[in-house]
């Protein structure tokens, strides 16, 4: 039972989790179509570099030759940067992929990363209907078949009313 409890617990944390990359996830997409965001990474093997522009959230890594010869990705062709703000040539969020030996580039629009996001919190409303039923303790989910002392054996809670239990207030004997 314990196992259970710890993987119901973990479970919660991974939801309560996704729904704060959710929250900032649609703040950074809104923020997106108005502002270049960049942040860099730079050290003597490589550079990272992580840009939110129109819609969309894409990683470039250049390598130590592409560093010293100047390649330079096509992750940027679309945008049309001026000193922190965006134009208006391309404001559709796409798919972009791409590169060589030594450097890479991934391009993932928003709305795919709020879809990721969002479907744990999914999973864990269906789950918690599924096992808060009509018959379990709606505050910890223990199988109430059988009770008639109106108290949760296991967490002391109250519970309400059924439709299989007496409504005069009489216990069943």
């Amino acid at each position: 039972m314990k196992e259970k409890a710890i993987r119901r617990r973990l479970f919660n944390i991974a939801t309560v989790l996704s729904l704060v990359l959710l929250v900032a996830t649609s703040a950074m997409w809104l923020r997106s179509y108005e502002r270049l965001d960049i942040w860099m990474y730079i050290s003597p093997k490589a550079r990272i570099t992580i840009t939110s522009a129109t819609g969309t959230l894409s990683l470039v890594h250049q390598g130590p030759v592409s560093l010293m010869f100047g390649i330079t990705t096509a992750a940027f062709d679309h945008l049309t940067l001026s000193p922190g703000i965006l134009s208006d040539n391309d404001r559709v969020p796409r798919f972009s992929w791409g590169g060589e030996a030594d450097h890479w580039y991934v391009g993932v629009p928003y709305w795919v990363l709020l879809l990721a996001f969002v479907l744990t919190p999914i999973l864990w409303f269906v789950m918690r209907r599924k096992h808060f039923g009509a018959d379990r303790c709606h505050s910890c989910g223990y199988n109430l078949t059988g009770n008639i002392s109106g108290r949760c054996p296991e967490c002391g809670s109250i519970i309400g009313q059924t439709p299989d239990r007496p409504t005069t207030g009489k216990r069943w004997t």
